[in-house]
């Protein structure tokens, strides 16, 4: 069963302190809309059959579908419970990028805490609710040690930049080379960069719900989008 939701463990995410100072106030702004108005949408929408198991508290095994990442797998994770998104972070392999969130720090108090794990920061994030994105990609070992080099490298954030960080770790490789710094971007808006190399047959990876169903499905996107 999931941890009851609390304000003091809700995922945060992050901005780098270089941003201008116009740019920042209009990203504050941005966030404050979005926020308080849902000015941002987005077009997924999660299975029903999760949120009955969720309500029910038997989300357990059967229904939690969340298989760590392979050596050579990117897994990006998108917090995607409020109208912009609330948290974005990644694996590369075993290793985490969790920018500005506060994971690590939390379950370091867990004296049987052992590391991070995909599974673990999925149950993390859906403290904030239940609509969380797993886009999974398989990448050559070239790549991986380019990504891999860059999330070692991570320094420290300030709040709300999380998202454009999760993406300029793997923008210009691989199969994310249409991908380019260029700016601030809402976690919502990373998970649409990301579908069009998880749909059609040019598709290079998948996204998943944590109960293992696909992000995007045709005939629920048309019943809740006549």
């Amino acid at each position: 069963m999931l941890p009851p939701q609390s304000q003091s463990h809700r995922p945060t995410c992050a901005v780098r302190s270089a941003v201008p100072h116009r740019t920042l106030a209009l990203t504050v702004a941005a966030m404050l809309c979005a926020v308080l108005a849902g000015c941002a949408s987005s077009s997924y929408r999660y299975p029903d059959e999760l949120i009955h198991a969720r309500s029910n508290g038997d989300y357990d095994a059967h229904t939690f579908k969340v298989p760590e990442p392979a050596a050579d797998e990117v897994v990006v994770v998108i917090n995607n419970n409020s109208g912009f998104g609330t948290h974005a972070g990644m694996f590369v392999g075993a290793r985490l990028s969790d920018p500005a969130g506060n994971y690590g720090m939390l379950r370091r108090f867990e004296l049987d805490w052992k590391g991070p794990t995909l599974r673990d920061y999925v149950e993390h994030q859906m403290i904030d609710g239940l609509r969380i994105q797993l886009f999974r990609f398989k990448l050559d070992p070239a790549d991986i040690k380019i990504i891999d080099e860059r999330v070692a490298a991570q320094g420290i954030t300030v709040p709300l930049n999380c998202a454009a960080e999760v993406r300029d770790q793997i923008a210009n490789v691989g199969v994310f080379k249409a991908l380019k710094p260029s700016g601030w971007l809402s976690p919502n808006e990373l998970a649409e960069q990301l579908l069009p190399l998880i749909e059609g047959s040019t598709a290079v990876g998948q996204c998943t719900w944590p109960n293992g169903r696909p992000c995007r499905e045709p005939q629920r996107a048309a019943a809740a989008h006549p």
